[in-house]
C-alpha cells in the first residue's frame, strides 16, 4: 500500500500496488459494514453495480472490480470490515461528474 488518496463517509480509498502485476490499483476499506441496515445496503448495492459494470465488454466509462475481500468478526456473523480492490485511477467520481454539468446534484445522489 502506497498513500490514502481519498476519504469519504464509508471509509479510506488507499492506492496500491498489486504484486502478481505491478498494476496499480485503489483499495477502498469499508468498516463495520453491516453496522446498519442502510449502509450495508448501500454498499452491497454498490458492489453489485461495480461487479455488472466491469462485465460490460469494451467498458471505458467505470472502473474494473479486482477483487473484494472480507474480514469477519470473531465474536459473531457480522462484519468486521471490507475491502473493495479496484482498478486506479487519477480522479475520483465526484470530479468526473464536476466536469459533465448535465447531470444535477439530485439526480446524481439518486442514481447512486
Amino acid at each position: 500500500m502506497e498513500e490514502i488518496v481519498g476519504e469519504g463517509s464509508y471509509g479510506q480509498v488507499i492506492k496500491g500496488k498489486c504484486k502478481k502485476s505491478s498494476r496499480e490499483v485503489a483499495i477502498k476499506f469499508i468498516q463495520n459494514v453491516c453496522e446498519s441496515d442502510y449502509d450495508c445496503v448501500k454498499v452491497i448495492r454498490e458492489i453489485q453495480l461495480l461487479r455488472r459494470l466491469t462485465e460490460v465488454p469494451n467498458n471505458v466509462h467505470t472502473v474494473e472490480l479486482i477483487d473484494l475481500l472480507v474480514c469477519p468478526k470473531e465474536s459473531n456473523n457480522s462484519l468486521l470490515g471490507l475491502f473493495i480492490v479496484m482498478e486506479y485511477i487519477d480522479s475520483d467520481l465526484k470530479h468526473v461528474m464536476s466536469a459533465a454539468p448535465s447531470m444535477d446534484d439530485f439526480t446524481l445522489y439518486h442514481s447512486l
